[in-house]
């Protein structure tokens, strides 16, 4: 399980090529994910979805937008 400091620890540990993302519907953050590029590869972490706007497909289009 990864805690709070080691998760602050490798967030620090992320290549500057980064990019957080925020997905608003009606001027409310309802999304988020931290997006790295790395060596031509781009990962995407801690993608993550208000409870209340969960299963409702915005994870998946802030996913879509950052890929694209």
């Amino acid at each position: 399980m990864v805690t709070q400091n080691n998760h602050i620890k490798i967030l620090h540990l992320a290549p500057t090529t980064s990019a957080f993302a925020v997905l608003e519907e009606n001027g409310q953050a309802v999304a988020c994910a931290l997006g790295v590029v790395n060596n031509g590869y781009c990962g995407i972490f801690d993608l993550m979805t208000r409870q209340q706007f969960r299963n409702q497909g915005y994870g998946t289009r802030l996913l879509k937008q950052m890929l694209s």
